[in-house]
């Protein structure tokens, strides 16, 4: 059995325990003020913190890109 074969019967068995527990009422289904957390913990608690936090990916998205581009480019010079 190869690496990648294990690695998604792994996944596939972590998945399929989740909804098990789910089903069996072992996972509480959300709540109203359930928000989602960013790793760096910052809460996304409102509209505002969202799209702050989309502007933020966006940004390191771009920047990211900019890296790739070859220099001619950045220039304006093709």
């Amino acid at each position: 059995m190869s690496a990648g074969s294990t690695l998604g019967s792994m996944a596939n068995e972590v998945i399929h325990t989740t909804l098990e527990e789910f089903e069996r009422g072992l996972v509480a289904p959300p709540t109203h003020d359930d928000v989602s957390i960013t790793a760096d913990g910052r809460r996304l608690d409102s509209k505002v913190a969202v799209l702050a936090w989309w502007a933020e990916v966006a940004a390191d998205v771009e920047a990211e890109e900019a890296g790739r581009r070859p220099r001619q480019e950045l220039d304006g010079n093709t």
